[in-house]
């Protein structure tokens, strides 16, 4: 198969089942939402905490397996992973309370480490056709949230709250089986005498202590509105600083970019039954099935995103997303407050294809950006913070959905606006400096050695 250089379809497939089997895992809190909201009682606010919190740990648990793809190699890094999210979704079938369910939830974050090792993976194993690879990998991998909202409810049906983590834990063998098959990746060998320097211990020290710190305080702060507002503003905008401090305008840009396109696709599909059965009164059921065909265009749009990033500038393929997903947040906040079924659900389709989109194009300049040694470090930072955008934005749509649940999209408005001009004013920082001719006679040679 051309642009396969010789590795068969194994590698790619392995790593994106392995991307979306945990991906399905990671997002099955989201189609409980309004299970979690009749049994405990829990406020919008509170909701958006429980259904956010495996995402609160991706940040630091990215950030390590980026750091061990590039250390240890990427394929036995994902095999770490793999037993370790079998092992959180197994204890968390035993949770039975509030706050067993909130610890677990965050135990869970691990299954949303995977995504920047199948990154890694993926760029070392293969030498052309990255962004369309990376975009095969990362939009199949994302439609494991839409399986979720079809396949989680269905399971609770039958087999109440445990049922769901233990299936979802057995289904994670067949990608961990294949892993294991799968061959290792160039450049393990050559990248196992690399040292954690001074700036990483401090990225990856602070980067926890604020995930663990935002977690904690949305909790304490939960009761007023204005004081969870302004803690969320301030602990998001402190990672973005460090991240700009630590690694730059590149990387903090990306980060940022990254943040609102994934951390915004996650909470969307977080949010998406609870939204559609508060307004139009649907079932859990029916509501899954919005989320399905709302999540399931990550598979056909995430591709795209990195196809026309490999074709153009994947700087105006960024752009472009961010606008749509402008357009399109406010187009559904219009179908909800009009209750407006249609408009409603082909507004979150869009929204999520928009989102999906810039996720591919933003990929695309991680692989252009960084070199194949340092990819998976990137990768885990990047990538960390867009799962924590997920936690953060999806918590922020709880306290925009408590003044009023039609406003929910709209949170989307300010982040897209700053993305855009961010990128219009970047100056094409996501361009190695070298020539393309010279970078792309550089990434093969390496990878042929």
């Amino acid at each position: 198969m051309a642009g396969l250089n010789g590795k068969g379809v194994l590698p790619i497939f392995a790593s994106t089942l392995s991307f979306f089997a945990t991906f399905m895992a990671w997002t099955a809190y989201g189609p409980l939402g309004p299970v979690f909201k009749k049994d405990f009682g829990l406020s919008l606010i509170l909701l958006g905490i429980i259904i956010g919190a495996p995402k609160v740990l991706a940040l630091p648990t990215r950030y390590i397996a980026g750091y061990m793809s590039d250390r240890i190699g990427a394929r036995v890094t994902m095999i770490i992973f793999l037993v370790l999210s079998v092992v959180a979704l197994f204890a968390t079938s035993f949770s039975s309370s509030f706050v067993q369910f909130l610890i677990a939830a965050s135990l869970l974050g691990v299954a949303g480490g995977i995504f920047p090792i199948g990154i890694a993976y993926v760029d070392r194993i293969y030498s052309s056709n990255i962004g369309s690879l990376l975009g095969i990998y990362g939009g199949i991998g994302n439609a494991g949230s839409a399986f979720s909202g079809i396949l989680v409810p269905i399971l609770f049906e039958r087999f109440g709250f445990s049922g769901v983590f233990i299936a979802l834990s057995v289904i994670l063998v067949l990608p961990l089986i294949l892993t294991i098959l799968s061959p290792s990746d160039i450049k393990e060998n050559e990248i196992k005498d690399r040292k954690v320097s001074f700036k990483d211990k401090i990225g990856f020290v602070g980067y926890t202590a604020i995930a663990i710190s935002f977690l904690i305080s949305t909790v304490i702060a939960s009761k007023s509105l204005y004081i969870e507002a302004s803690l969320e503003f301030g602990l998001t905008s402190l990672i973005i600083l460090i991240t700009f401090l630590l690694y730059g305008k590149q990387t903090g840009l990306l980060s940022y970019v990254y943040y609102l396109t994934f951390g915004g696709f996650l909470a969307v599909g977080l949010w998406i039954p609870t939204v559609f059965v508060s307004v139009f009164k649907d079932s859990l059921l029916e509501g899954g099935i919005v989320l399905f065909f709302s999540v399931i265009s990550a598979a056909i749009f995430r591709p795209l995103g990195g196809l026309i990033g490999d074709k153009l500038e994947g700087k105006k393929a960024s752009v472009v997303g961010v606008v749509l997903v402008l357009v399109s947040s406010i187009m559904a906040s219009i179908g909800l407050v009009e209750k407006s079924l249609p408009l409603s659900i082909i507004s979150f389709i869009s929204l999520g294809s928009a989102l999906s989109f810039a996720n591919g194009a933003v990929f695309k300049l991680v692989s252009e950006s960084y070199s194949i040694k340092d990819v998976g470090k990137a990768s885990g930072i990047i990538g960390g913070i867009g799962g924590f955008g997920g936690f953060s934005i999806s918590a922020g749509i709880g306290i925009t959905g408590s003044i009023g649940i039609s406003l929910v999209p709209l949170i989307f408005v300010p982040l897209s606006v700053i993305a855009v001009f961010a990128l219009l004013g970047s100056n094409s920082v996501m361009r190695l400096k070298l020539p393309k001719t010279q970078e792309a006679e550089e990434r093969s040679n390496s990878k042929k050695r």
